[in-house]
C-alpha cells in the first residue's frame, strides 16, 4: 500500500474495529473521525498488506519497526472469510518483507482466549516467549507475545556441542579474525568448552558456515563475543541470525545484561536490540594482553 491507499485502509481497519473490538487495544470511536492526514501517517510507518477477494478487501496486515525487530500488527480478516488461508496468506507476505529487510525477527501480541488466530501464527513459525501483558481495555484478558525467527534460506542454528567443526572454527578464528589472529588451538578448545556455542549450519549439507559463543552465568551477566561468518557465506544475513539466536536464547534467563565488543559490525547487533554503552566511564577493563 501507498498513501493513495488511505481510503481503503481505513475502511478495512473501522470494520475491523466494528467486528471484532475485543481484539485491538485501540477502538471504533477513537479511530472513524481521525482526518485523512492520520491515515497517510499510519501507512507510512511500515508495510501494510490488504487481502482481497476480487476488489473486495478481505483482510488486513502491516509490519513495523521495533528496537529488536519487525512487529506484526492490525492483523484482521473478514469473518467471513476465515478459514480460507487469507490469514495464512497475509502472515506469509509479513514474514516475507520483514525477511527482505534483513529483520532477524518478527514478533507479536495475540490474545490467550484466540485459539485460531495462535493456531495460525505457529503453523506459521511464531513460538511463544514467555512474556504477556493484559489487554489494554480489559485487564482480566491476557495477550501472550509470539515471535518468528527469520533465518536464511537453507540456514539451521544449533547450540548443540557435538556438531561444531572445532578445527574450522580455530582456523576462522585465529587465521581471520582481527581480534583473535594467532590464537592457539588448546586456547580456543578451553574457550569452547567454557562458552555456550552457537554453529549456522547449511541445512542441506550440514556444513557449518558461522560461529558465535557467549560467557554467561545464566543468571546476571553475558559476554557475546567470537562471532564469525564464513567468508564465502556473507550477505545472506548470518551475522544477524546468529545474534538473534543468542538473543531469543538468553531471554528467558532475564539477564540484566548481554555486552560486546565490535570494531566493524555496529549495525549488525544494533538490528537485534545492541546500543553504545550509556555510561562508558562507568566501566573499566584489566587488559590481560599487557
Amino acid at each position: 500500500m501507498t498513501d493513495q491507499d488511505w481510503q481503503t485502509l481505513r475502511t478495512v481497519r473501522l470494520r475491523a474495529l466494528e467486528q471484532n473490538p475485543e481484539a485491538f487495544g485501540s477502538t471504533l470511536e477513537r479511530e472513524r473521525d481521525r482526518p485523512e492526514e492520520y491515515w497517510r501517517g499510519r501507512i507510512a510507518t511500515g508495510a501494510w498488506f490488504i487481502a482481497r477477494d476480487g476488489s473486495h478487501p478481505v483482510g488486513l496486515a502491516a509490519t513495523v519497526a521495533s528496537p529488536t525487530g519487525q512487529l506484526l500488527v492490525s492483523m484482521w480478516v473478514d469473518p467471513t472469510r476465515r478459514g480460507r488461508g487469507v490469514g495464512d496468506a497475509l502472515v506469509a507476505a509479513v514474514l516475507a518483507r520483514a525477511r527482505a529487510e534483513g529483520a532477524g525477527t518478527v514478533s507479536l501480541t495475540v490474545g490467550e482466549d484466540n485459539a485460531a488466530a495462535r493456531a495460525l501464527y505457529l503453523r506459521a513459525g511464531f513460538r511463544p516467549t514467555g512474556e504477556r501483558e493484559p489487554h489494554p481495555r480489559d485487564p482480566g484478558r491476557w495477550h501472550e507475545h509470539l515471535r518468528a525467527r527469520l533465518l536464511p534460506d537453507g540456514i539451521e542454528i544449533s547450540t548443540d556441542p557435538a556438531r561444531l567443526d572445532a578445527a574450522l572454527v580455530h582456523r576462522w578464528l585465529s587465521e581471520d579474525a582481527y581480534w583473535a589472529l594467532g590464537r592457539s588451538r588448546e586456547k580456543q578448545d578451553r574457550a569452547i568448552a567454557g562458552s555456550l556455542n552457537f554453529g549456522a549450519y547449511d541445512a542441506a549439507s550440514g556444513a557449518q558456515l558461522g560461529y558465535a559463543r557467549v560467557v554467561t552465568d545464566l543468571a546476571t551477566f553475558a559476554w557475546l563475543c567470537d562471532v564469525y561468518v564464513a567468508r564465502t557465506a556473507r550477505g545472506r544475513g548470518l551475522g544477524t541470525a546468529l545474534a538473534t539466536a543468542v538473543r531469543d536464547h538468553l531471554a528467558p534467563y532475564e539477564l540484566r545484561r548481554v555486552l560486546l565488543s565490535t570494531g566493524d559490525a555496529h549495525q549488525v547487533y544494533a538490528r537485534v536490540g545492541f546500543e553504545p554503552l550509556a555510561e562508558p566511564g562507568k566501566w573499566m577493563m584489566l587488559d590481560g594482553t599487557r
